[in-house]
């Protein structure tokens, strides 16, 4: 028998079982390290394999095919390198999660390919050399020297292309594909249509597998059984744990991460906007406009929450004189989406277009009131400085971009970019509208030292859950310290103020570390404080002022903000500046409703589109749904604030979630999937 293996393995044609053996040894090396390097209790060999395993064997025979087609030889060694470099994927997570205890998403690769600077704090500042070294080119040496040595003939992989009927077939699904790129996200359009001639690769393989000796036939066998295993253990898993999200989506994600970048759009306005902006008329406010955008700052670590996780005492004083919100969800889980959300008051269900020709919050004022963005970040982040840098000329300053300050972006405090405030407030003649930005609740979590109170706090290697939460607290409580700080030194009995985030922060609870991935509460529930002083306060009718109070205690979105202030302003000065506040996504808090539904969705398409995944929420239920896989998680909005208890699905009141899906299919494309998946 093992000289029949031996001589079987000696034929060019078994090519099938080279693919096999690079597929088991990548497949087993990504669980292998995360067992063994990072300790992770929570890993378990087989499951890590299975979901590994389906890419790899893909991935390595499209990379066999590609080596197959080239004869020359040293091209042939060039190419096998440059495709080595994938097979990285499982270093480049340990290292990731080593650092930031998360893994790599789609939008966090995208950033490694946009962002140099961070990629190379990541390869320098957190790893030692020596580390790199044996990692990374160990990596790509060992990949590099196993496709090198495939042996591999084209017509292993040219089966099915030689029938005429797939080549028809083949052409039909590549121009649906194209199709629907170019209609719903044109970001794909470089991606997706491949992927029909990746499938018949990969059946080409599996037939010429069946067309070899029955040993093979019966290896084919137990291979295509074990691949069926892991689809329905991939299905299992996704409808029963929800904290492990390394699936095959997640797979299936990864080679789009490399071409977000070059298609990567903006949010900077068009000719459109600068034709509404010139045609509003001027009003006269009287007072200012400050919107506070704490970024990463999730709703239940503070005062506010029930059991309150105190960091932002320093702010009670402000709190008593505002109305708090209790349940506000962000548009987005992510800053390059939310913030153009938020800023605009339209949602991702609109086409980018839509958006790009309207105005941001400070453009409705402009023309009689100083407008600005003040921030602690890089805001050339993601292009966002685009949309910042409006049309109506305002004021944009970050300290990070300014020339005085040198450094690591992520390592800048906020005492830097409130010290530029109170000066720059302090040298305004008129009226204000504007944005401050701050960071200290993103990651790394920068505190001054007396502001380090939570302990453990540290950031390094080998370091759990606990100490990246504690650290996390720190910047929260130095984020409210900072912030009291500005709010007591302006005129608030003359400026309407708002404090939010663009989204939150996980530490776990569902799995998930950090943002942009998931829809539970500590991702997409921040906060919303409104603050308006007593004098225009008596300028609005008794009943509005009951609507504001009475939404306190609703579900209510971050989309509100832009339609709540153009309301105020048409209470105090008697102007519209919108005729119809019903144009924007969101609603003015003013305003009265009995049921409401509202979305978070991290997808923009021709923009953004990492994850097609949505939440829908109202007063009864908080769904979260993802399209791709039909698979949607209910908790009872108000009764479970923590979402500790997901619901069974056979024991809901179908009644109240009609109620939530079908204006969900009003507001969003997905609702209406949702209508479908239930029944309703």
């Amino acid at each position: 028998m093992s000289a029949s293996i031996e001589k079987m393995f000696s034929k060019k044609r078994s090519l099938l079982f080279y693919v096999l053996g690079i597929t088991v040894f990548f497949s087993l090396l990504w669980p292998s390290l995360q067992l063994f390097y990072l300790k992770d209790a929570n890993v378990y060999i087989p499951f890590g394999f299975i979901f590994s395993f389906g890419f790899y064997f893909v991935y390595t025979g499209f990379c066999a095919a590609v080596l197959a087609s080239i004869r020359q030889r040293y091209l042939k060694r060039f190419i096998a390198f440059i495709l080595a470099q994938f097979y990285l994927h499982p270093f480049f997570q340990i290292f990731y999660f080593d650092t930031y205890k998360t893994y790599l998403g789609q939008q966090n690769l995208s950033l490694l390919m946009r962002e140099p600077l961070f990629l190379w704090k990541i390869l320098t500042v957190e790893f030692s050399l020596g580390r790199l070294i044996v990692f990374v080119l160990g990596g790509v040496a060992v990949a590099y020297y196993l496709l090198n040595n495939l042996r591999t003939q084209p017509k292993d992989y040219l089966f099915w292309f030689r029938k005429k009927g797939v080549w028809v077939f083949t052409i039909l699904i590549f121009a649906l594909q194209l199709k629907w790129c170019l209609n719903h996200d044109r970001s794909q359009v470089w991606i997706r249509p491949f992927y029909i001639f990746w499938l018949i690769l990969f059946g080409s393989v599996l037939t010429q597998t069946f067309r070899q000796s029955i040993f093979k036939r019966m290896s084919a066998g137990c291979g295509l059984a074990f691949v069926a295993l892991m689809f329905l253990f991939n299905i299992y898993i996704q409808q029963t744990k929800t904290w492990l999200f390394f699936d095959v989506g997640y797979y299936r994600s990864l080679f789009g991460a490399y071409f977000v970048s070059t298609a990567f759009k903006d949010m900077q306005q068009n000719q459109d906007a600068v034709l509404r902006w010139q045609n509003l008329p001027p009003v006269d406010l009287g007072y200012n406009i400050l919107v506070i955008l704490n970024d990463s700052q999730r709703w239940d670590f503070s005062a506010n929450a029930n059991p309150p996780v105190v960091t932002d005492q320093e702010l009670d004083f402000f709190y008593k004189k505002s109305y708090v919100f209790e349940f506000p969800i962000s548009p987005a889980n992510f800053t390059d989406t939310a913030l153009p959300s938020i800023l605009s008051g339209f949602s991702s269900d609109k086409d980018v277009t839509f958006i790009k020709s309207n105005l941001v919050l400070w453009d409705y004022f402009s023309k009689t009131a100083q407008a600005f963005f003040i921030s602690t970040q890089d805001i050339s982040w993601s292009k966002l400085n685009l949309l910042y840098h409006s049309v109506s000329g305002n004021k944009v300053w970050s300290a990070v971009l300014d020339t005085n300050y040198k450094g690591i972006p992520e390592d800048i405090s906020d005492r830097v970019s409130f010290e530029y405030m109170k000066e720059y407030l302090g040298k305004l003649k008129r009226n204000y509208v504007g944005v401050w930005q701050t960071y200290a609740a993103h990651f790394p979590y920068t505190a001054e030292a007396e502001f380090k109170t939570h302990l453990p706090c540290d950031l390094t290697r080998k370091t759990g859950t606990e100490n990246f939460k504690n650290c996390y607290l720190n910047g929260l409580s130095y984020s409210a310290h900072i912030r009291a700080e500005l709010l007591k030194s302006i005129d608030l009995e003359n400026t309407v103020v708002i404090l939010t985030s663009d989204h939150g922060e996980g530490f776990g609870e569902h799995g998930i570390f950090f943002h942009g991935i998931d829809y539970h509460q500590e991702m997409v529930k921040v906060p919303l404080v409104l603050y308006i002083p007593n004098r225009l306060q008596k300028m609005i009718p008794e009943q509005y002022l009951q609507n504001l109070q009475n939404n306190v205690k609703k579900v209510v979105s971050l989309l509100d903000i832009v339609p709540t202030l153009l309301n105020l302003s048409e209470f105090i000065t008697g102007k519209k500046l919108v005729a119809d506040l019903n144009y924007f996504s969101g609603k003015s808090l003013f305003s009265h409703w009995d049921h409401r539904a509202v979305f978070s969705s991290h997808c923009f398409p021709q923009y953004r589109c990492y994850s097609r995944d949505i939440l829908f929420a109202d007063e009864n239920y908080y769904l979260i749904f993802r399209p791709a896989e039909s698979i949607f998680q209910v908790y009872n909005t108000w009764e479970d604030l923590r979402q500790e208890r997901p619901l069974d699905h056979n024991n809901l009141d179908n009644s109240k979630l009609k109620m939530l899906v079908d204006e969900a299919a009003v507001i969003h494309p997905s609702g209406a999937a949702i209508k479908s998946v239930l029944g309703l």
